[in-house]
């Protein structure tokens, strides 16, 4: 009867121990999944972090790409700006010198051929109401004559031909202002101006048109 119960306490400490074993294994096995869906996940976190950290890169290289080709075109057009404008400055330059050198000429021109019509009235005896008003005449048809005189459609023959006629007129209204007797004295005084300092830019065309009538 002993040895039956110690068999049965035998069988029932080899079961024991054969259950905790299996136990264990299942146990074992239970960890070691879930061991390897951790290390699964950690591995994809891995690489999605990874991947992350590449697209971040490429973003950053492109960026500091374009950044770069954007200065580059920035500075190409500042470039070209600033070649336009210093172009342009250039250029209004030299056309504001021409034209304040056109403009010096003509107001020297202009206060020159004043100091000579002066001289030539006050030659001729002319008060100042006289002188005042065969400048105004003489001013008057010099301006006409330069239409005339810039007239590109027109011949030279033409152009002397109606700068005859306009000298003629230019007189007979100094005539009629002034009197014949001063008027001639006038152009007397004109004539020997111009031999002594030479023509008057402005009234050059008088004595054009004086030798037309002679002829």
């Amino acid at each position: 009867m002993k040895r039956i119960f110690l068999l049965c306490a035998a069988a029932m400490s080899l079961f024991a121990a054969e259950a905790q074993t299996t136990k264990k294994g299942k146990k074992t096995k239970a960890i070691s999944a879930e061991a390897k869906a951790k290390a699964n996940a950690a591995q994809l976190e891995q690489e999605r972090q990874q991947k992350f950290e590449d697209e971040r890169i490429e973003r950053l290289a492109y960026d500091s790409i374009r950044r770069e080709n954007d200065k580059l075109a920035d500075a190409r057009f500042d470039s070209e700006r600033v070649a336009v404008k210093e172009s342009k400055i250039k250029m209004i330059d030299s056309t504001n010198k021409e034209s304040w050198k056109a403009a010096a000429i003509q107001k020297e021109n202009a206060l020159k051929a004043e100091r000579n019509r002066n001289q030539i009235v006050s030659a001729a005896n002319l008060g100042p109401q006289q002188s005042r008003l065969v400048k105004d005449i003489t001013q008057a048809y010099n301006d006409k004559a330069k239409v005339i005189l810039d007239n590109v459609s027109l011949d030279d023959a033409t152009k002397k031909t109606q700068l005859a006629a306009l000298n003629q007129e230019r007189r007979d209204k100094i005539k009629a202002a002034i009197g014949k007797a001063k008027e001639r004295k006038l152009e007397k005084e004109r004539k020997e101006f111009v031999q002594k300092n030479g023509e008057d830019t402005e009234a050059a065309w008088i004595d054009q048109a004086a030798v037309v009538s002679s002829n």
